[in-house]
């Protein structure tokens, strides 16, 4: 999980291959910077725009914050490219 504007300055498509090749299947961010968002779906690490996820809900207690329990399945992933959509 990561903050705002994750991939700022990595304008080359081996960010995004790095963090593959490091075997993390997916990156969870509050927003991506606009050339890692590209670069990612070129080279079809899967990304997601969740800012829920990343900063959580308050604890009902008041504590620190709860984040929810995230568990995608990369199985099969539903997606749109051009206007055409499909299973990847």
């Amino acid at each position: 999980m990561a903050d705002e504007n994750f991939g700022c300055g990595s304008s080359r498509e081996h960010a995004p291959m790095a963090i593959k090749g490091a075997g993390i299947p997916l990156v969870i961010a509050k927003s991506f910077a606009r050339i890692f968002y590209c670069n990612a779906f070129n080279t079809g690490l899967p990304i997601l725009v969740a800012p829920e996820a990343v900063d959580g809900r308050p604890s009902p207690a008041g504590g620190a914050a709860e984040r929810p329990a995230v568990s995608p399945s990369l199985d099969r992933v539903p997606g749109r490219s051009r206007g055409v959509g499909g299973e990847y």
